[in-house]
């Protein structure tokens, strides 16, 4: 025989009008009063506009850097008697950054457009950059991501429902 506990016995009708009352929201029920409208978009708070902005401006400062070290390798490539191999691998992880760099740039457009794309593109960008440096000895750098990957999921967590 089990524990039988009036006030909780399990009955159908009960069960189906707590259901029309409430809904199941990350596995409890919240009554209608406590529901919120997710018709109306979330607004972007301030903090997480300013954290868009310093990551675009990051990037590309970042971008413009791949470009001039892009020139200076095609001057001493002109210039001096170098390894061509050397050269040509950097010449390849220069190419791998800006592509990265451009990707990073669209995501912050997406999401400052509303995107969920972009939010989950800036998350893989900063994982690929945790894995990356660790993978290359660099650990602060590696501490930089996951403190950036920590940011902005909780920014964009609040509004996450809310993104296309």
């Amino acid at each position: 025989m089990g524990f039988y506990d009036p006030q909780h016995n399990f009955d159908p009708k009960k069960m189906k009008q707590n259901q029309e009352r409430n809904y199941n929201y990350k596995g409890g029920f919240v009554p209608l009063a406590d529901r919120q409208d997710f018709s109306q978009p979330a607004e972007r708070g301030g903090c997480l506009s300013i954290f868009l902005v310093l990551i675009f401006g990051g990037t590309l400062f970042l971008m413009f850097a791949i470009c001039s070290t892009y020139s200076e390798i095609s001057s001493i490539r002109n210039n001096y008697y170098v390894d061509e191999s050397a050269l040509s691998q950097a010449t390849g992880w220069l190419a791998l950054g800006f592509a990265l760099g451009c990707a990073q740039l669209a995501c912050v457009v997406a999401l400052w457009n509303y995107k969920s794309w972009g939010f989950y593109g800036l998350m893989i960008s900063y994982g690929l950059g945790i894995v990356l440096n660790m993978c290359g000895g660099n650990i602060p750098t590696a501490i930089g991501s996951m403190v950036g990957m920590g940011i902005l999921y909780a920014l964009v967590n609040p509004i996450l429902y809310s993104l296309e």
